[in-house]
């Protein structure tokens, strides 16, 4: 009889693990050995994550889900790559402090943002590509600025590793940069398609209205040499002469005598070609062919992609763009219709379920959540209703979008294929105090109607999901009377919130609040298939379930931001999450305990961590960054905007000002036991501390792993000389 048990338990076994393997070959279908794995990494990947399956149902959902098979490559150790340098830069002798490996001059108050990212895309896993390969790695800075002709929206560097060779290009080098709103800016984090090539972003323009940019890129290439030609006044054309001008110089920036400073290539003619047309005409008459200079693209000198319609953009040649102003569904501000986007970043579904395929989902700050299809594949276009008063005409029918979710700001949404649920969490506004919650639709109409996760269904799937445009919203996570925590703590005051983390395994998602109506910063743990009015997997709306406190709360609208998990979370054991709290007073570290099954228990204390600072000032995010070479290190990194702590062993920042900070929270052997004298890894300076995080962790070599991210402040920005805002690589000089 025990044999006989033993026997069915390893048959199980068995069968489990050949279902694991074939789903994951379903899903990734067979790649030849010498095919490149594309890898674009941005702000979703660390909102939307995958624990270990536990169940046979679990692995075979989450492997056709493209952004798992993006997390296993990741997370996974390359052996064969341990001796390839030029992706990784050996560490220095001086251990303990971060080290800028490049930092490059984006403009005078230019930053990708608080809370928001760069994105980089590595187009083979398991190499380096330098600029001297067909297709580089790169990585894309938003500026926040709005373009001319000498600043730049957003950046494109390539030759990103200290190796690479430097004989023709710098390291690094501007792999393009445009001009795409003369009138905007580009201010939360650009996504980018599966294969690269292209990028998408929110932009403010004119008004205060919000659209949605594509960009087909296209290397930067060497400015021609030897250019003259000839014009008449007024005109746009110029007849080339002399040199040689192809349509990759379309968008770069053009200068001659009577040509208006900033001018660019708009078109070319013939081949080879005979003539350009420019963006602005001529303001004289030259008849003797002088010469033409053309601009290197530059964050100063950026070119201007030609914008075409929606309808041609699938077709038209890189350099180009095509944008979408978001739709007002319901006319809410008359004919002066417009919707703007200053927190809510772009999410793009990797899925090819049809109803799903090539989407993009963004929330505005009037509270609404649109969706757009066709993005890198089809024809883009918002799916909107056709009420009377729609700006613009609808070009896709949809009765659930633009999705009104709440009156006051939407964070960044998180789409979550396996319950078919697009989530957002709505920013706690007060009535009486308006920025930033004063909205185009007249504001916040009543105090304390927030902030709540919403769920908004876009795919029909059981037990979930039961129709499309079906919609719940949370209990309160903050301050009211009714709210979770049944506290009024901060009421009065705006609380800006960021997007939840779900875990499409578990299905559980995670969200934090900076005061959660009793005084305390706190973490919330509700299951993706919420009722409506939960709090934790409790429907009461008074009863806490699953929060976990994080020191006290901010009364003064302090943020807080989204944490991360430690590798053993990935690895299918109990696991921690890291969150910087304690809003209401000295930036604190904490970790919460995350058991095995992925669901917190309730009640759970989270562990203490190092305070960071000696003043009431904001965290950045929480950035984990496992390195699989040799036994594995886990490392995490968080930064502060002011006041670090200085001196001593724990925290001991160069400067009293913003920092950077880098922990191993995980190797062999084990790091010390989490406590408030657990003592950072590397420290360095940045001004009014920084963005984002990204990190360049697809391949496991010897050496140390590139971090991406800009200060929020401006700085020295060594390697290209000056003073501005910095697009940074920093390597960490502990990994080995």
């Amino acid at each position: 009889m025990k044999l006989n048990f033993e026997w069915r338990f390893r048959l199980g076994q068995i069968l489990f693990g050949a279902t694991i393997l074939i789903a994951l070959v379903v899903g990734r279908g067979i790649r030849a050995g010498d095919e490149s794995i594309h890898m674009p990494t941005d702000w979703s990947h660390r909102h939307m994550v995958f624990s270990p399956a536990k169940t046979w149902e679990q692995q075979a959902r989450i492997s056709r889900n493209e952004r798992y098979r993006q997390q296993l490559e990741r997370r996974k150790a390359k052996d064969d790559d341990e001796h390839d340098d030029r992706r990784w830069r050996r560490a220095p002798e001086n251990p303990g402090l971060l080290k800028g490996d490049w930092s490059e001059d984006l403009g005078s108050g230019a930053t990708a943002g608080t809370n928001h990212f760069p994105a980089k895309f590595s187009f083979d896993t398991t190499t380096s590509n330098c600029a001297n390969a067909a297709q580089p790695d790169f990585v894309v800075y938003n500026t926040s600025l709005a373009g001319s002709a000498t600043q730049a929206t957003v950046v494109a560097y390539d030759n990103l590793y200290s190796s690479c060779p430097i004989t023709s290009v710098p390291f690094p080098n501007v792999y393009w940069a445009y001009n795409t709103g003369a009138t905007g800016a580009v201010v939360t984090s650009p996504v980018l398609s599966l294969d690269g090539t292209q990028v998408a972003f929110m932009q403010q323009v004119t008004g205060g209205a919000a659209e949605l940019v594509l960009l087909k890129w296209a290397a930067s290439p060497t400015p021609p040499a030897g250019v003259t030609g000839t014009f008449a006044s007024g005109s746009t054309t110029v007849t080339i002469v002399a040199g040689t001008i192809t349509a990759s110089d379309v968008g770069m920036q053009i200068s001659g005598t009577s040509i208006p400073s900033g001018d660019t290539i708009a078109g070319v003619t013939g081949s080879p070609v005979t003539s350009i047309t420019l963006a602005t005409a001529t303001t004289g008459l030259v008849t003797v062919a002088e010469a033409l200079t053309i601009a290197a693209e530059t964050p100063a000198t950026p070119a201007v992609p030609p914008t075409v319609t929606n309808a041609n953009y699938r077709a038209c040649t890189a350099p180009c763009m095509t944008t979408i102003v978001l739709n007002d569904a319901f006319n809410v501000a008359g004919a002066a219709a417009f919707h703007s986007d200053t927190f809510s970043s772009p999410f793009y579904n990797y899925q090819v379920s049809p109803s799903v395929a090539d989407t993009l989902y963004v929330g505005d700050d009037d509270g609404y959540l649109h969706k757009f299809t066709g993005v890198f594949v089809g024809t883009p276009a918002e799916n909107c209703n056709n009420s009377a008063g729609t700006v613009p005409t609808c070009a896709v029918m949809n009765a659930t979008y633009p999705f009104h979710s709440a009156v006051t700001p939407l964070s960044s949404p998180v789409f979550d294929p396996g319950t078919g649920r697009v989530f957002v969490f709505s920013m706690y506004c007060q009535a009486t105090v308006t920025a930033p919650c004063q909205t185009n639709s007249g504001g916040v109409t009543s105090g304390g109607s927030g902030p709540k996760v919403h769920a908004i269904c876009d795919a029909v799937v059981t037990g979930s999901c039961a129709a499309v445009g079906n919609t719940f919203a949370s209990g309160a996570l903050g301050p009211a009377a009714s709210s979770c925590s049944g506290g009024t703590t901060g009421n009065g005051v705006n609380m800006l919130v960021d997007a939840p983390i779900v875990d499409g395994t578990t299905e559980t998602l995670y969200v934090v609040v900076s005061q959660d109506g009793s005084g305390h910063s706190a973490l919330y743990q509700l299951p993706a298939t919420f009722a409506a009015l939960a709090c934790g997997n409790n429907v009461s709306p008074v009863t806490m379930n699953e929060e976990v406190t994080l020191g006290t709360g901010s009364t003064t609208g302090l943020r807080i931001f989204m944490g991360d998990f430690d590798n053993a979370f990935y690895a299918g054991g109990a696991g921690h999450m890291y969150v910087c709290g304690n809003t209401g007073g000295n930036a604190t570290l904490y970790q919460v305990a995350v058991p095995a099954s992925g669901v917190i228990v309730n009640p759970t204390t989270a562990a203490v961590g190092p305070a960071l600072t000696t003043a009431t000032v904001a965290c950045g995010p929480v950035t984990e960054f496992f390195n699989p070479g040799g036994t594995g290190t886990d490392y995490m990194f968080v930064s502060v905007t002011a006041s670090a702590v200085t001196g001593g062993t724990v925290v001991n920042c160069p400067a009293a000002s913003g920092c950077l900070l880098s922990y191993i929270i995980g190797s062999t052997p084990a790091p010390p036991a989490w406590s408030t004298t657990f003592a950072r890894t590397a420290a360095i300076t940045e001004a009014g501390g920084t963005s984002g995080i990204v990190i360049d962790n697809s391949a496991a070599v010897v050496g140390a792993s590139q971090v991406y991210f800009t200060p929020l402040m401006n700085q020295t920005c060594p390697t290209s000389g000056g003073s501005g805002g910095c697009a940074i690589q920093a390597s960490q000089s502990a990994l080995n």
